[in-house]
């Protein structure tokens, strides 16, 4: 394929000096490369050599926005940035650290009187009534009841120094004969 000569029409024009070209070279011959990289270094590297978007999108199967946005990130902010993408830094945590400390410390309390465990529905109320969150949906609960009880243990704590016991199952006969077995369900004392 012959390069088409349009890099006068377009507004931002790929050269690259010969240390980024050898730079790309070199990356596209590394055995641990992303596929999104590679595109980028070839795309890079057509561009520089004259081919037209149209001719560099079919070559590195991409679109041509895709071919146009590149070399414009490449002119106006270089060739790390056209390589690599920039940091996304994600949302900012809704909760701080305090929170989360205080939701592990209700989810780990013991229940209510009239209860035998915490559901998520009076973690969540327990949490807004004594203003530990303003809100908090179910599922956010969830995420965060399983993120920190099963994180590794505080080693300052002086409950996670004393190792957990299990309790023994006991065994139930089924309708056939067989044994099954059964988690023991702790009991309220109420009849």
């Amino acid at each position: 394929m012959e390069p088409t000569k349009q890099n006068t029409l377009k507004k931002y024009v790929v050269v690259l000096s010969q240390s980024e070209r050898g730079m790309l070279e070199n990356m596209l011959t590394a055995e641990t490369i992303s596929s999104r990289i590679a595109k980028r270094c070839k795309t890079l590297l057509r561009a520089d050599e004259g081919f037209s978007d149209v001719q560099v999108a079919a070559h590195v199967n991409c679109s041509i926005n895709c071919v146009a946005n590149l070399r414009k990130r490449y002119v106006t902010e270089g060739i790390e940035r056209a390589i690599y993408d920039a940091h996304r830094s994600g949302a900012p945590n809704k909760f701080t650290s305090e929170q989360l400390i205080a939701i592990k410390e209700l989810a780990t309390s013991k229940p209510p009187a009239d209860r035998n465990s915490w559901t998520l529905q009076l973690l969540r109320k327990e949490a807004v009534a004594r203003g530990i969150v303003k809100s908090i949906s179910i599922g956010r609960m969830h995420a965060l009841i399983k993120d920190n009880l099963n994180s590794p243990p505080n080693p300052t704590s002086s409950e996670s120094s004393q190792p957990r016991s299990e309790a023994p199952r006991s065994e139930a006969p089924q309708s056939n004969g067989q044994a099954e077995k059964h988690a023991p369900t702790a009991t309220t004392g109420q009849a």
